[in-house]
């Protein structure tokens, strides 16, 4: 006979008894188990299985799991993407034998989530252990940060994967049982810090909150299971004995489908009908359940549109709640995985960064993709290839010039900007110049005669008339400077004066051929 050491805090068969039962848990863990004001329960696995909580850590890990890796090197202003850097194919593809770089970050950012902290070992190699060659996940026991009394150098002791810890892998173990030092192992803590050396549960933090969420989910599954989610009933003060129960059975069978809806029904036996008075609506479970998921998605900064909850989803504030997600929940997460990386695997090549690249977050939404790359392409700030390379098209020849807009021109390699027309025209020829100058003279030539015209009626003075006629050519004569052509103002006024024939004509000769 098999022993059973929960049998004896069981009120039934041992044999049938879950050790999820919340009277178990208690009497078995005691204080190692959170026991939240609805009397439930809540570990680090038994959370995952609520369903608010189990749609946050989905969200959040497979949005940073999804996000493309950059490794670049920096070499004075510039940053170079170093995909030949080993560090780049161990996060951007594939940090061991077993394991995608996606699955990596998928699992690195759920344990973080909900034990506060995730361990993993880098494999060293190459000279002087410089190079490093694989990153394994830490999946037993959390190591034990300590100081060497020797040494007083911080070291992890890990008690080794086991082979249930190591996916179901038999008779292998990734990280066997050592002293690692500091060097050697990845340590990512979630938001909120025990110590400055070791990060806290979310969920056990969040245990109350977790816990009335799922006893709000354990009551309706037995609400259902107990049968009191019936619309209504029948009564009667006889005794039905077997037979007319059957008979009763029978008749509500007859009657069940589509082609006998709406037929009046006779219940014999003095049967009444009677209207369950209790329905889900009144218990008002909705209205819970979507309370609680409220409080959860606060706890794990998830905005209610990314968990499905659209109650009151616009399409404007759903868009607001998608970059939401990216600011605030998916960029913290980023910079403290790349301070962590850069500390770490990174520490014996300076200048080399991860970066996280939340542009691709932008990946299914097609027309902003589109509309910045537009944006960009036409700032000069990227190339016109490096756009078709978001979409995987082949590059094109005379689309690696940088562009600006037209009344600016395009950027050369030197940093100087060339119009569209510059070095295939030559400078304007003197006549050319003229021909451009020569309404704004012959404008000019009659507001000065205006001008000195008021002056011999009296209206005006003539040195004030002079004076003008000066102001009123000044633009002309800069015009005409900037052209290389040589002007006059007091022949011009002369000319003008004197009233016969066309100024401009006139001055053609005598102003512009000197």
């Amino acid at each position: 006979m098999e022993l059973n050491p929960l049998r004896w805090f069981s009120p039934r068969n041992a044999d049938t008894y879950s050790i999820g039962d919340d009277a178990v848990l208690r009497a078995f863990y005691g204080a190692l188990a959170n026991i939240s004001g609805s009397s439930v329960c809540v570990t680090q696995e038994s959370a995952m299985r609520c369903t608010a909580v189990l749609a946050c850590l989905l969200v959040r890990a497979e949005t940073f799991a999804a996000l493309p890796v950059h490794v670049f090197r920096s070499q004075g202003r510039e940053n170079i993407a170093d995909e030949a850097h080993p560090g780049y194919r161990l996060l951007a593809i594939a940090p061991n034998d077993l394991m995608t770089a996606g699955e990596f970050w998928r699992w690195k950012q759920l344990a973080e989530d909900v034990s506060g902290n995730a361990y993993a070992r880098i494999v060293w190699r190459g000279a002087f252990y410089s190079e490093p060659a694989e990153i394994w996940p830490l999946t037993g026991p959390k190591p034990e940060l300590f100081v060497d009394s020797t040494t007083h150098a911080a070291a992890y002791r890990y008690a080794g994967d086991t082979a249930a810890t190591s996916g179901g892998i038999h008779g292998t173990v990734m990280t066997p049982a050592n002293v690692y030092p500091v060097s050697d192992i990845l340590h990512f803590k979630g938001p909120v810090l025990s110590s400055p050396h070791e990060g806290r549960s979310l969920i056990d933090l969040a245990s109350e909150t977790i816990g009335i969420t799922i006893g709000s989910e354990q009551f309706f599954a037995r609400l259902l299971s107990n049968g009191s989610h019936f619309p209504g009933y029948l009564e009667t003060d006889a005794v039905l004995k077997d037979a007319d129960v059957k008979a009763l059975a029978a008749q509500m069978k007859e009657f069940a489908g589509i082609l006998r809806a709406g037929e009046m029904r006779i219940f014999d036996r003095g049967l009444k009908y009677k209207q369950n008075e209790m329905s889900l609506k009144d218990a008002q479970l909705t209205e819970q359940m979507r309370w609680q998921l409220q409080m959860i998605c606060s706890i794990f900064r998830m905005p209610l549109a990314m968990v499905q909850d659209l109650t009151n989803g616009t399409y404007t504030n759903s868009e607001q709640q998608d970059l939401w997600l990216a600011k605030h929940t998916i960029t913290p997460i980023c910079v403290a995985t790349e301070a962590v990386i850069r500390h770490k695997l990174f520490v014996k090549t300076p200048g080399t960064r991860l970066k996280f690249n939340l542009d691709g977050l932008l990946r299914g939404d097609y027309a902003t993709r589109t509309a910045g790359d537009a944006t960009l392409v036409n700032a000069g700030v990227i190339l016109r290839n490096e756009a078709r390379g978001h979409y995987d098209l082949n590059p094109l020849p005379g689309l690696d010039t940088p562009l600006a807009a037209l009344n600016l021109g395009t950027v050369s390699e030197d940093g100087t900007i060339t119009g569209p027309d510059q070095g295939t025209q030559s400078a304007p020829t003197p006549a050319a110049a003229i021909a451009m100058l020569n309404p704004l003279m012959r404008d000019a030539g009659n507001c000065i005669r205006k001008r000195y015209a008021d002056a011999n009626r009296g209206k005006r003075g003539a040195a004030e008339a002079h004076d003008f006629a000066l102001a009123r050519l000044a633009p002309l004569a800069e015009a005409h400077a900037r052209a290389g052509l040589w002007f006059d103002a007091e022949a011009f006024i002369a000319q003008a004066l004197s009233g016969t024939g066309d100024t401009v004509a006139t001055l053609e000769q005598e102003v512009h051929s000197e």
